[in-house]
Order: structure tokens, then C-alpha cells, then sequence
């Protein structure tokens, strides 16, 4: 997999951190990652992560592939990388279980609605938001 990362600008991010947060914002902003993030899909990016991991780390750049394909994930459909952030901080990388609990934390259990003919409401499904604000949505299911 070719991650095509701006690796100059995240080495600076990694080596400049001094915080998970602070490593967690940069990195997230970074276009190569938000790139990344819209190019692969969550098991692609997974399987990647888990393909450089096992090689070890012999350079920056590897640690760099890794952090960066972590951050790329954050912007993945929660359901898709709950278990992969959930066991993060098995992999000894410096702030792993950090990021972890920053990614988790950052979702809010919101419940989702179903509306059938005859106006009767009733709770679907519990899904997590990373809207911090209290505006609700609804999905309105027709039966």
C-alpha cells in the first residue's frame, strides 16, 4: 500500500509533541492523513497497520506510517474501528493507550429513534457521536 504521507511535516508533528492531544490534533490535521483516510477503507488501513507492525520499527518513517494510519482511522465509521482502537494499547508505541482513550472518550451515546404509522416512538439503536454539542438527530425508519 502506497500511503503517499507527507512525511517532513509529520516527523516535525511527532518530534515537536510533547502531548498525546497536542500529536493527536496535528496529525489529524495533516492533509496526507485526512488523504489517506478517504483513499482506504478501514480494513485496508487495519491490515497495513498491522502489516508494518509486525516488521518492526528500523526507522522514524515506520513509526511515523504507523501513527499516521492511526489518525487516518479516527475519521472512520466508529462501528468499522472500535475493536482496533479499543486494543491499541497493546502495540507499544509511545502514547498508544493515550490515543486510545482521546479516540474512545471523544464519542457520546446517543439513541436512535424509530417512528412507526401510528406516531409510536421507540428506541432503535444506540449509536456514539463525536458531536460534542447536544443537537439530536433522528432517523425515521417506515415499517
Amino acid at each position: 500500500m502506497n500511503l503517499n504521507l507527507h512525511y517532513d511535516a509529520l516527523r516535525k508533528w511527532y518530534l515537536f509533541a510533547n502531548t498525546p492531544l497536542y500529536l493527536y490534533k496535528h496529525f489529524r490535521e495533516e492533509q496526507s492523513v485526512q488523504v489517506l483516510a478517504s483513499t482506504y477503507s478501514s480494513s485496508q488501513l487495519i491490515k497495513s497497520f498491522s502489516g508494518v507492525a509486525a516488521q518492526g520499527l528500523n526507522n522514524i518513517d515506520d513509526l511515523i506510517r504507523l501513527y499516521a494510519i492511526i489518525f487516518a482511522l479516527t475519521f472512520k465509521d466508529y462501528s468499522d474501528v472500535r475493536s482496533f482502537f479499543e486494543n491499541l494499547a497493546e502495540y507499544p508505541l509511545k502514547w498508544s493507550s493515550e490515543i486510545r482513550n482521546i479516540y474512545l472518550n471523544s464519542f457520546r451515546p446517543v439513541n436512535m429513534f424509530a417512528i412507526d404509522k401510528k406516531n409510536k416512538v421507540s428506541v432503535v439503536d444506540k449509536i456514539l457521536s463525536s458531536n460534542p454539542s447536544t443537537n439530536i438527530s433522528f432517523k425515521i425508519k417506515h415499517k
